[in-house]
């Protein structure tokens, strides 16, 4: 059977009550599992479990607003339609399972995702900042693919997570300043973020540091 008519077919058997639509639920309390998780490769399917059980609590404890884990589900979707591994809905994380049955070695990006369940951000957080931090974090906790980039010339650091988030690791290997913890306690509070930030946590402006990270 092809991937389809075995997702066609687990919905069909869940339509009509002869499987559970909840496979499993940690005895840890940290995380459950919905959704198709019968189609997916029972070795990827460990993977993911381990690595969520090995890195969720690390990136909480760093990243999470009150250090108080809140239950994460892992919903294994047989529908997902779009060609990335994942998207994060509030603590809801969306798994293709056809991507990672094609990617078996590289179940560990779903650290990246780990991370966006954590970054709870009051609204004045800057949409490259947001982007910068979870990708800094990927990096961080290994996810597969992600990496700091080198020295980037050009354009600007909201052009891309990955040049964002090679800025903030300069940042805080120039400055010796915890820049994303930092930001990250910032936008998981009731204070307001501004540019100012950046002044005063390193003592120059943010297009200060980005002129000085362009040049070398």
């Amino acid at each position: 059977m092809s991937f389809e008519e075995r997702a066609s077919y687990y919905d069909n058997l869940a339509d009509a009550g002869e499987v559970e639509s909840i496979a499993a639920t940690d005895p840890s309390v940290l995380y459950r599992v919905t959704g198709s998780s019968v189609l997916i490769n029972a070795e990827v399917y460990s993977g993911i479990i381990d690595t969520f059980n090995r890195k969720y609590p690390n990136i909480y404890y760093r990243y999470g607003e009150d250090y108080r884990e809140p239950i994460v589900t892992l919903n294994f979707d047989p529908t997902y339609l779009r060609d990335d591994p994942a998207n994060v809905v509030g603590n809801t994380i969306n798994i293709n399972i056809n991507w990672f049955n094609n990617n078996p070695d590289k179940v560990s990006v779903i650290a990246y995702y780990i991370a966006a369940t954590v970054m709870d951000y009051n609204s004045s957080a800057p949409e490259w900042l947001k982007k910068a931090v979870n990708y800094y974090i990927g990096v961080e906790f290994g996810a597969a693919g992600y990496e700091f980039s080198g020295r980037y010339y050009g354009g600007s650091y909201e052009d891309d997570a990955q040049i964002g988030a090679s800025f903030l690791h300069w940042i805080s290997s120039k400055s010796g300043v915890d820049i994303v913890y930092r930001v990250n306690r910032l936008l998981c509070s009731n204070e307001w973020y501004d540019d100012d930030f950046w002044f005063g946590e390193t003592g120059k402006s943010l297009e200060r540091l980005w002129a000085e990270y362009r040049a070398g």
